[in-house]
Order: C-alpha cells, then sequence, then structure tokens
C-alpha cells in the first residue's frame, strides 16, 4: 500500500528508474524490464482500486500471443486533450456545489473513471469520449438530483 511498484522477472526484482517506481496514486503505464536476453514491456493499466497487467516480449504480448507494435503499448501513457477537458468538468462538480463529502467522492471517483476510461487504448476515441461524456453528465445530473432533493 505505499505505491512502490515492485515487478519481478523470473523470481528476480527487476531494476525500476525514478519514474517507473510508482506513487502514491499509480495510474499504471509502461515499464520497460529485462527478460532474458531481450527487453520485455509490462503493460500496467489501472481499474480504480485494480490493476490489470501485460507482459510484451519481442513485440508479443505474453498473455495473447498477439503482435503488438511499441507504440500502441505506450499509447496508454498520454492522456488525450478531450480527456482532460473530462476529467476538469468532474473535478469541478465538489466546487461548484460548496464542497460536502458526496459530491467530493462523487466528482472524484467520476474523476478517475474518466481518466481510465479516456486512456484505455482497448477502444475506438469515439466510443472513450462517448463513455467520458456519459460519465460527466451522469455525475452531474446526480448531484443535481440530490441537490434538487435537499431543496
Amino acid at each position: 500500500m505505499s505505491g512502490k511498484r515492485s515487478i519481478r522477472v523470473d523470481g528476480r526484482e527487476a531494476p525500476l528508474s525514478g519514474k517507473d517506481q510508482g506513487s502514491f496514486f499509480d495510474l499504471g503505464g509502461s515499464v520497460r524490464v529485462p527478460v532474458g536476453s531481450s527487453t520485455g514491456i509490462v503493460d500496467i493499466r489501472a481499474h480504480g482500486f485494480s490493476y490489470s497487467y501485460d507482459l510484451v516480449v519481442d513485440g508479443r504480448s505474453v498473455e495473447t500471443g498477439q503482435a503488438v507494435p511499441e507504440s500502441a503499448s505506450q499509447e496508454g501513457r498520454s492522456m488525450p486533450a478531450w480527456g482532460w477537458i473530462a476529467v476538469a468538468l468532474c473535478v469541478a462538480l465538489p466546487i461548484a456545489t460548496l464542497g460536502g463529502a458526496i459530491p467530493g467522492a462523487l466528482g472524484a471517483g467520476a474523476a478517475a473513471a474518466c481518466y481510465a476510461v479516456a486512456r484505455d487504448p482497448t477502444k475506438p476515441a469515439a466510443t472513450r469520449m462517448g463513455l467520458c461524456a456519459a460519465i460527466v453528465a451522469g455525475c452531474w445530473a446526480i448531484a443535481i438530483t440530490l441537490i434538487v432533493m435537499v431543496l
């Protein structure tokens, strides 16, 4: 629970550079690790409180056996500009409602969901945009509904 990454290959801990060692809020990424005489890439994807991992060696996913170009394994690292807009709209919710635990949790959860969806390279960009728009609209609709119920 420290946020420090530790990756083991063949029972030995792989050396990680500073940025690959993780942080308290680990959002995934790609980490290069030595695998025998090759260099592998461990793709780490964050899914809320859990992670999925895929090892890519010599351009092939060990899990699926399918070819993975290096650019595709790095794709999940970048965040599209529209994704940041969706995250900002979610973060704005607790600010607009003047704070509180429920709006804070709703905004933070929706922001994390938008961040994960926007970076998911397994879905087309249009699908990711639609999902982020639905998340933003949903969290704002819930907040507005709660405000109307209280008034």
